[in-house]
C-alpha cells in the first residue's frame, strides 16, 4: 500500500536512547535515532519537508508537527538542521507558564483514577496537589517561556496553539471554547515566533468549534489520519507512536489508512467530542 504523497505527522515526545528514559505514558516518546531512520527513508522517497504555506502541488509534502510542548522536543533541533526541515511545536500556555506538568503525565504517575476526560482542567489544576518531581524531570517536564523564545530565534522552529489547558472542545466543553481560545491567546501574545495555526486538544472538536477555529485561525490540524490537498485549511495528521509498543512508523501510517480504521477512528471522534 501506498502512503499519501501529502503527509502531516504528529509526534509528542522524544528521548536519547543513551540518556534518560521516561517513566510514565512510555509509548508516547520517540527516540531521536529511530526518528532521524524514519526522517531519512522520507527523503529517499523524495518528500519535501515543509509548513503548509509552502506545500506545492506535484511534490510530496511532509509537515512534522509536535503537540503540547514538551521540552524534550529541543532534541529535534539538530535532527532539522541536518535535514533542513521546518518544524511547528503546538504549544499548551497554562503548563508552561506555572511549570507544571501535564495532567495525563501526572495521573499516570500517581497511578491515580482521577476521570479528568470530561471535567474542567482549570479546576483539576486548581485543586490538585503540585507536583514538583515531574515537573523537574528533564524528561516530563514542559519548556520555559524562556526556553520557547531562545528556540524561537531557530529559523526552523515555529510555534501555533494548542488551547490553554489542553482542554478537549468536545460538546461538553462547549462553555469552555471562548476561555481556551482567549487564554491561549493572551498566552501565545507572549511568544516572539508564531504562526496562526491551531491543533484541536486530543483531537477532538464539534462542527461548532471548528467553525469558530476557522474563523481565528489560518490553519488548523487534527488527528484524524489521511492525505490533505495544497488548498486545505484543515490539516489531517498521522499521530504516530514508539514503534516499540506498536510497529514501525511507515506500518503504523498504512494501518491508519484501512477504511475499517477509519470508519472507527471517525466513530470514536465523533462519540468522545458530542456524548
Amino acid at each position: 500500500m501506498k502512503i499519501p504523497d501529502n503527509l502531516c505527522l504528529t509526534l509528542h515526545c522524544l528521548f536519547d536512547e543513551e540518556g534518560e528514559k521516561p517513566l510514565v505514558n512510555k509509548e508516547l516518546f520517540i527516540s531521536i535515532q529511530y526518528l532521524k531512520k524514519f526522517l531519512t527513508s522520507l527523503q529517499e522517497k523524495e518528500y519535501k519537508f515543509c509548513l503548509p504555506e509552502n506545500v506545492k502541488i506535484g511534490q510530496k509534502n511532509c509537515i512534522i508537527t509536535f503537540d503540547d510542548g514538551y521540552y524534550n522536543n529541543a532534541l529535534f533541533q539538530k535532527i532539522a538542521h541536518e535535514f533542513n526541515l521546518p518544524f511547528i511545536i503546538f504549544l499548551v500556555g497554562y503548563n508552561i507558564l506555572n511549570g507544571q506538568p501535564f495532567i495525563w503525565d501526572r495521573v499516570a504517575y500517581d497511578q491515580s483514577n482521577l476521570q479528568y476526560w470530561n471535567m474542567d482542567y482549570q479546576k483539576i489544576y486548581e485543586n490538585i496537589e503540585q507536583s514538583s518531581f515531574l515537573s523537574e524531570n528533564v524528561v516530563h517536564r514542559p519548556f520555559t517561556l524562556e526556553e520557547i523564545n531562545k528556540l524561537g530565534e531557530d529559523k526552523n522552529v515555529y510555534f501555533g496553539y494548542h488551547g490553554f489547558y489542553h482542554q478537549p472542545f468536545t460538546f461538553k466543553s462547549t462553555k469552555y471554547f471562548e476561555r481556551e481560545f482567549q487564554k491561549s491567546k493572551e498566552f501565545m501574545d507572549l511568544i516572539h515566533k508564531k504562526l496562526n495555526h491551531f491543533a484541536f486538544p486530543n483531537g477532538l472538536y464539534t462542527k461548532k468549534a471548528k467553525k469558530i477555529a476557522l474563523n481565528n485561525y489560518d490553519y488548523l490540524f487534527t488527528i484524524n489520519p489521511g492525505n490533505f490537498r495544497s488548498n486545505d485549511r484543515v490539516i489531517n495528521r498521522y499521530s504516530l507512536i514508539n514503534p516499540d509498543y506498536y510497529t514501525d512508523f511507515i506500518d503504523q501510517i498504512h494501518r491508519a489508512n484501512y477504511l475499517h480504521k477509519k470508519i472507527i477512528r471517525k466513530l470514536t471522534t465523533s462519540y468522545l467530542s458530542y456524548f
